[in-house]
């Protein structure tokens, strides 16, 4: 099945949709979140 990219853009947020709660409520899900905003390296 070939899908275009309106399909795939909206695939995509109806599965975000769906799983917004689930990341919203689930901790195991979002212990990484604030590694995310980190740097990664210090700038020297």
């Amino acid at each position: 099945m070939i899908c275009d990219d309106n399909e795939i853009t909206l695939q995509m947020k109806l599965a975000a949709i769906e799983l917004y709660d689930d990341y919203m409520n689930d901790k195991e899900l979002t212990v990484f979140t604030s590694l995310d905003i980190e740097d990664f390296y210090e700038i020297r």
